[in-house]
């Protein structure tokens, strides 16, 4: 039976509260708060999510590039 392999958090994990829970917990006045919370979440995490894909996007160009490879120098030896 292979051994399960334990799940690994990140370096610097930080918990987060469970937001469902608490935008449920608030009362029905709230409910617009509620969407625009939500809203700004979205937008937050997609303004993310692009950022990453821009840095990973630059990193693959990056790497495809070649160092371009000097002529040989000449060197008299004595």
């Amino acid at each position: 039976m292979p051994e399960e392999k334990e799940k690994q958090m990140p370096k610097y994990y930080i918990p987060l509260p469970d937001f469902s829970a608490i935008l449920e917990s608030l009362p029905p006045e709230l409910n617009e708060t509620k969407k625009h919370f939500i809203q700004a979440s979205k937008e937050f995490l997609l303004a993310i999510r692009s950022m990453i894909d821009a840095t990973i996007t630059i990193a693959d160009k990056l790497l495809e590039e070649k160092p371009k490879a000097e002529p040989a120098k000449k060197v008299k030896v004595k």
